[in-house]
């Protein structure tokens, strides 16, 4: 499928870019410094009892308007979905910074949730919509090095800005970017959504909003597992999955449980691939601090290794070397890295081997993670039809919160089972990234569904 011809003295494509990339960067700056600063934040205004819920209610409200911006995005296009997408989140970002208390905090959360879900869904539209076949890939790449960066940044800029004036500049503060961006591509976006492949609406939004609710119903219970005791903690994920499989069918495309070729196979393997990985990631430096005595800057630098592996695999992509491959031998390249690095990283956190094959695996990884998530990006929308590809961006969306939140529950009740810290917390760890590079194997070999795209 190709993108609807474009009028570039009407589209400023360069605008548009600057646009998506501050909001993208604005996004991981935004959640990455949350979560640094919250023992902070909490200490000022009360909440650490139900520290929890400033994710939980974050996840659960981009859930639900994922479901919202697919249906805004498909029968109205893009553009209005961005609008209140951006509007939400501006909104939760000034109520967050001048919370008086930890309820009104929340409040901000639940709305920055619904703003991300929205602005999500709208930017994947807009980029299929607005770019060639043969630019989508590059524009994906900008995408996940302006995601990576600022994610890596945050903690550390949040963390000065706070201590050289106060936690709330940090939200109050980044209004400021989202507000020039939007009004610099205004006018690109008038153009754009006049230009809008639309669709009439033929489900029930009903039906959608029930299925949403189940599944984050189960998402919550999932990353609140940690909170009961680990004999209850196994049957009750076994349950929540079940309700969260229930959940999540209705929102992705016909086929995709069982990896029906094409489109459904993409979505789902979005959701494997980003399971796996970061289910694995928080485990490195636990691993290196436990188990090889590091610092705590020092096991981050693990994590760091994996940041600039992301973003050099995902600028490999606009290169035409690599778009001249064949999509399955790219993906099962990718996924290869991505095994490789995994189980290297398992054998440097091992006893008896050089700890420097952990950083050197985890940077692996990372450019096997940029390479393959930027391919399905493509993948994706090259396959949907135009008048749905809001669905389907906001259905790889939610298989990549899925996949997290299952994983990352496993790895933490794997964790907890052996204690929790020490030596034994340590050889855990190293068997859930091990166990989760076999998993990453076996997602290669499911490659062979994507062939869709080589007809």
């Amino acid at each position: 499928m190709t993108a609807q011809p474009r009028t570039t003295a009407e589209i400023r494509l360069p605008v548009l870019t600057g646009a998506l990339v501050v909001i993208v960067a604005v996004a991981a700056f935004e959640s990455t410094s949350t979560s640094a600063l919250l023992p902070t934040i909490t200490a000022e205004i009360g909440g650490r009892s139900t520290y929890a819920l400033v994710f939980g209610l974050f996840t659960l409200a981009e859930l639900v308007a994922l479901v919202i911006g697919a249906r805004v995005c498909d029968t109205m296009g893009p553009v209005r979905s961005l609008q209140s997408g951006a509007a939400l989140h501006l909104a939760g970002l000034l109520a967050a910074g001048t919370a008086p208390e930890f309820g009104w905090l929340l409040g901000g959360r639940v709305l920055q949730g619904a703003g991300s879900g929205l602005v999500t869904v709208s930017v994947y539209v807009l980029i299929a919509q607005c770019y060639t076949d043969r630019e989508r890939a590059g524009i994906f790449a900008v995408m996940a090095s302006a995601w990576a960066i600022p994610g890596l940044l945050g903690p550390v800029a949040g963390g000065a800005l706070a201590q050289a004036w106060d936690w709330r500049a940090v939200f109050l503060a980044i209004p400021v970017f989202e507000v020039v961006a939007l009004i610099a591509v205004w006018p690109t976006l008038r153009v754009i959504e006049r230009r809008s492949v639309r669709r009439p609406a033929t489900e029930p939004v009903g039906r959608r909003l029930l299925a949403v609710a189940l599944l984050a119903a189960g998402v919550v219970t999932i990353m609140s597992l940690r909170l009961l005791p680990t004999d209850l903690a196994w049957p009750v994920l076994g349950v929540s999955i079940v309700v969260v499989v229930v959940g999540v069918r209705p929102l992705l495309p016909a086929g995709a449980l069982r990896m029906a070729s094409g489109l459904p196979a993409g979505i789902m393997l979005r959701g494997f691939v980003a399971g796996f990985f970061f289910g694995a990631q928080f485990l490195v430096p636990l691993a290196l601090i436990e188990g090889r005595g590091y610092s705590v800057a020092g096991a981050g630098l693990a994590l760091s290794c994996s940041v600039v592996g992301f973003s050099v695999g995902g600028l490999l992509q606009g290169r035409d070397l690599v778009r001249r491959l064949r999509f399955t031998v790219l993906m099962r390249i990718s996924l290869g890295l991505l095994t490789v690095g995994m189980a290297a990283t398992a054998v440097g956190l091992s006893p008896g081997f050089p700890s420097v094959l952990a950083y050197v695996g985890w940077g692996i990884a990372g450019l096997g993670l940029g390479s393959g998530i930027t391919a399905l990006n493509v993948f994706v929308l090259d396959q949907a039809e135009p008048a749905r590809r809001g669905s389907a961006s906001a259905a790889m969306r939610i298989t990549d919160s899925v996949g997290n939140a299952v994983m990352v529950a496993i790895a933490g009740l794997v964790l907890a089972t052996s204690g929790g810290t020490g030596r034994p917390a340590a050889d855990a760890a190293v068997l859930v990234i091990g166990c989760f590079a076999g998993g990453m194997l076996v997602t290669m070999l499911l490659t062979r569904r994507l062939r869709v795209v080589e007809q």
